[in-house]
């Protein structure tokens, strides 16, 4: 295990929710300078090489986890879909907000969850990573008024990671879907409390209600 994903598992006092945006953005520096590390190290193995090269153009966290959710909501689309959800997820994750949620979930599943072993699994592997970012992108767009465009953000994280969430539903920062999978049972995580019992399972798949 690295030095640095040791530090963040054990660095518990820092508090994504509280913490100024000045520390905010230096997380998500080292955050992602330690991906750069992981890329050329861990990463650089044949069915890993398109994540590898992904990092490599990448320029910071945000702009590299956006990529990353885009390429997985849009596979299939055609163009002007894919341009669209390309532009949602960007248009989230570029905010001060997106970047404090997502530093924040990355965050906490480094320090609940004893199977990662690298940043690179709930930054660019995890379903539960995928499914929490698709849903806090649907959020805002349910604020701003895109109704439609965030039920059809809901709809398309339920297809493709069984994680049912309503987009009026708010999330605090630091929140992890543990194994969004239909057949799995599903345990959610917010600050050091289970937040299952917040869903209701339906034939194995956890569906939120509004919280």
């Amino acid at each position: 295990m690295s030095i640095i994903v040791e530090e963040l598992k054990a660095g518990r006092d820092f508090d994504a929710s509280r913490a100024t945006e000045a520390e905010v953005a230096s997380l998500g520096a080292r955050m992602f300078a330690r991906l750069r590390e992981e890329a050329a190290t861990a990463l650089a193995a044949p069915l890993t090489a398109p994540l590898q090269e992904l990092v490599a153009t990448s320029t910071d966290l945000a702009t590299l986890v956006a990529r990353r959710l885009s390429e997985c909501l849009a596979q299939g689309a055609d163009p002007a879909l894919a341009a669209a959800v390309t532009a949602a997820v960007n248009d989230y994750l570029r905010t001060s907000a997106g970047l404090r949620a997502l530093v924040g979930d990355l965050l906490f599943a480094l320090r609940v969850d004893p199977a990662v072993l690298l940043l690179a699994q709930p930054a660019l592997l995890f379903k539960g990573t995928f499914a929490v970012c698709a849903h806090r992108v649907a959020h805002g767009l349910w604020k701003s008024g895109g109704l439609a465009s965030a039920l059809w953000l809901q709809a398309r994280a339920a297809e493709l990671w069984g994680a049912d969430i309503h987009p009026a539903a708010t999330l605090g920062c630091g929140v992890m879907l543990d194994h969004g999978e239909h057949r799995t049972c599903t345990a959610v995580w917010r600050g050091s409390r289970p937040m299952s019992t917040e869903f209701t399972r339906l034939r194995g798949c956890a569906q939120a209600q509004a919280w």
